[in-house]
C-alpha cells in the first residue's frame, strides 16, 4: 500500500505506526516522516 502525505501527517500527528510504502513527493512535502520512529516502510519514486 502507498500513503499519500495527507494520511501519512494525520497518523503522524496522533502518534500512530505509519504502515506502508510513501512517495518521494511525500518525503519532499512532509520530510519528519523521514525521522519518525513509527515509521515502517520504504521510500518509492
Amino acid at each position: 500500500m502507498i500513503l499519500d502525505t495527507s494520511s501519512v501527517i494525520l497518523r503522524v500527528s496522533r502518534e500512530r505506526k505509519v504502515e506502508g510504502n510513501i512517495t518521494s513527493i511525500t518525503l519532499i512535502e512532509y520530510p519528519p516522516v523521514r525521522l519518525y520512529g513509527k515509521f515502517v516502510g520504504r521510500y518509492t519514486s
